[in-house]
């Protein structure tokens, strides 16, 4: 792998642990270390990629919903403090009328010319 975190690196190799640490000497690299072989069990493999998959459902899962709740507005409230809500709503609520107010005199400009 490369790795050289101690004086002396230790190198990964698949095979055989028992045929692995008969040579000593590996690669060209000035260095004698450990040999260890591949000697993970399959059905922990298994295990562990079984729990990979789930990580990933799980993750996939957080953002769909994430996304589903910028599009629906929901992130928006969820964000926002109690007071701040309240508040924005009953400008809202002031200036409506007003809006449908200035809507409507714009429509009836509309129809006279």
């Amino acid at each position: 792998m490369g790795y050289c975190h101690v004086a002396t690196p230790i190198y990964l190799t698949a095979g055989d642990v028992e045929a692995a640490t008969v040579n000593m000497e590996l690669i060209s690299d000035g260095y004698n270390g450990d040999v260890i072989g591949e000697a993970t069990p399959d059905f922990l493999l298994e295990e562990f990629m079984k729990g990979e998959k789930q990580l990933i459902e799980r993750l996939l899962q957080t953002e769909i919903a994430m996304i589903q709740s910028i599009r629906s507005g929901s992130a928006l409230m969820q964000h926002m403090e109690d007071f701040y809500y309240i508040s924005l709503l009953q400008s809202a609520r002031q200036r409506l009328p007003k809006l449908q107010i200035s809507q409507a005199k714009a429509e009836i400009d509309g129809v006279r010319n």
